[in-house]
């Protein structure tokens, strides 16, 4: 089975194709801002902080109205 950093990593690298498939280069590069220590922590706390931040982010990045997404 693998370990909880290896299924973030996965999660992560899907998460990060389907936003700038769909939303673009700068709104993934925005969502994914400060990644990395979400990926290198175990604590579930600091990655739910983390995504929270990161879905405010692509909230404040996108418009429907506009296209961007």
């Amino acid at each position: 089975m693998e370990n909880m950093k290896e299924i973030i990593a996965g999660q992560m690298k899907e998460m990060r194709a389907r936003i700038e498939e769909h939303a673009g280069p700068d709104v993934c590069a925005e969502f994914f801002r400060d990644s990395e220590k979400a990926a290198a922590s175990t604590n579930p706390v600091d990655n739910a902080l983390w995504m929270k931040e990161a879905i405010d982010r692509l909230d404040t990045s996108t418009d429907k109205k506009h296209g961007k997404i």
